[in-house]
């Protein structure tokens, strides 16, 4: 990858977004599938970019939206979004999150988040961020699943099986025995295969 963020595939220079260059060692992932060069990341998990193919060599194939700095559009969109918790702080830190683990789905996750929020009761809110901080949970879908929970059920709740607990009383379920079969029975089973053969 070049320094310009650009890459040079068979004789052609294609464009990356802003800032994907990051240092010499900057790698991306090259795919060809119906006559569009797929760019992703290294591991080939997350698409960064597409172009098609021209025709020929020595061509530049330019995104004019790669030239645009939009890392100061989505600091204004994470502030907005985060002034609508209570615990502003709390909840850009967690917004800030989601950006590193999909940023380039951040628009999209930012909007879903807003529109969840809409007509909640505050506390409601503040019980779904701390589930979703507690929980690692770093989706947008996910976030409003939890905020849509009905008020009784506010989080997920984990079910806890006692197998022995300290009172010392045991399931009912763990007092059944399994059936027990004679040996013999085995043995005349494979005595009558073996007088067969």
């Amino acid at each position: 990858m070049r320094k310009d963020n650009t890459i040079s595939y068979k004789g052609n220079f294609y464009s990356l977004p802003l800032g994907t260059f990051k240092g010499k060692s900057t790698q991306v992932g090259v795919h060809v599938k119906d006559m569009l060069l797929i760019i992703t990341d290294p591991e080939g998990d997350k698409e960064i970019c597409h172009h098609r193919i021209p025709v020929g060599k020595g061509n530049k194939v330019l995104n004019n939206d790669h030239k645009r700095d939009k890392s100061e559009a989505i600091k204004e969109m994470l502030e907005q979004a985060a002034a609508i918790f209570q615990d502003r702080e709390k909840a850009l830190q967690w917004l800030q999150m989601i950006r590193s683990d999909k940023p380039r789905y951040i628009r999209d996750q930012l909007l879903i988040i807003r529109n969840a929020v809409r007509e909640k009761e505050p506390q409601q809110v503040e019980r779904a961020l701390d589930y979703c901080m507690g929980h690692s949970i770093f989706r947008a879908t996910d976030f409003r699943s939890i905020l849509d929970l009905p008020s009784q059920q506010e989080t997920p709740q984990e079910k806890v099986v006692r197998l022995n607990p300290l009172s010392g009383e045991v399931p009912d379920n763990a007092r059944i025995s399994p059936d027990k079969s004679d040996i013999q029975d085995y043995q005349r089973l494979l005595s009558n295969k073996k007088t067969k053969k």
